[in-house]
């Protein structure tokens, strides 16, 4: 794991599927561990490693980032209505 991420990770679900998920965090430039999971894939995206989705939702309508294939593990952004 990426060292600066140690204590950002949420939870993973086994050894060979690993799903990480945040919640609450400002996705800026310039902060440790937001830059080290960009580096990631960015290397992921160099090499042509396509077996990853990832998906940033941000604080404004539209603001959504997808990287990798996220399809390829159901992970998909869904808009609703509750009261």
């Amino acid at each position: 794991m990426i060292p600066a991420l140690k204590d950002f990770v949420k939870g993973a679900e086994n050894s060979s599927d690993r799903r990480y998920y945040w919640c609450d965090i400002k996705w800026y430039e310039g902060y440790e561990e937001v830059d080290s999971v960009n580096s990631f894939m960015n290397f992921l995206e160099e090499t042509d490693y396509d077996h990853y989705g990832f998906i940033r939702v941000g604080e404004q309508m539209g603001d959504i980032e997808e990287r990798g294939d996220p399809a390829q593990y159901e992970l998909y952004v869904s808009r609703s209505i509750s009261w």
